[in-house]
């Protein structure tokens, strides 16, 4: 019973982050389209995938399937934007002589995710 939860858990984990859908394009052939969120990673999409190339094989009265090819995108990106510099300081002077003593830190600007998967 603890390996059929643990094969439910994974089947529910892995539908959470990705989607797939199928195209039949003739009797024997179909397109499958695969989106994966980025915690899922390429591996989480592939067996998602594998899942739907299962589903539509039997579906469609066959036993086997075989995967003929494959693409991917990833469009997703990370951007930062500038920061800014504080600086803060003590001079003194003596006489002639001037002596500087000084701290700069920098504040990272946010960052923007963009594009998709």
């Amino acid at each position: 019973m603890k390996f059929k939860n643990a094969i439910v858990l994974t089947a529910t984990l892995l539908s959470s982050c990705a989607a797939s859908s199928a195209i039949r394009t003739s009797k024997n052939e179909l397109i499958i389209k695969t989106e994966a969120a980025p915690v899922c990673g390429g591996i989480g999409a592939m067996k998602v995938a594998e899942k739907q190339a299962a589903i539509e094989t039997i579906k469609a009265g066959y036993d086997r399937y075989v995967i003929v090819g494959q693409a991917g995108a990833d469009t997703t990106r990370v951007v930062q934007m500038p920061g800014s510099y504080t600086t803060t300081g003590t001079a003194t002077l003596y006489g002639n002589t001037g002596y500087y003593s000084g701290n700069t830190v920098y504040n990272p600007g946010p960052t923007y995710v963009s594009g998709g998967p």
